[in-house]
């Protein structure tokens, strides 16, 4: 899903909520999934899918983007005081935790 035009043009223009959107539905996951992978509660993310709001405090930005498994190559994680997220494989493992727990 990383190399996907739209999610990563989403990433790099630090648009979480049209990324997180994309990524929901690469990863058939649910608002409440994504929720429990991120984070963020259920009803921000719906404010930040439908555009009423904006992820924008770096101290929210880093965890969430850590806990995705956002790789370092994406243009998100070019922004200062981002930390080395944790791969891909850990996005699957937390994914496959949500649905199945």
């Amino acid at each position: 899903m990383w190399q996907n035009p739209t999610v990563a043009a989403a990433l790099a223009d630090w648009d979480f909520g049209t990324a997180f959107r994309l990524i929901r539905q690469i990863a058939s996951l649910r608002q409440e999934d994504m929720s429990a992978i991120t984070g963020l509660s259920q009803s921000f993310l719906s404010t930040l899918e439908s555009g009423a709001r904006r992820l924008v405090n770096i101290d929210k930005i880093v965890p969430v983007l850590e806990r995705l498994g956002v790789p370092p190559a994406s243009g998100a994680t070019s922004r200062p005081g981002f930390r080395c997220p944790v791969s891909a494989a850990g996005f699957r493992r937390a994914v496959h935790a949500v649905i199945h727990p």
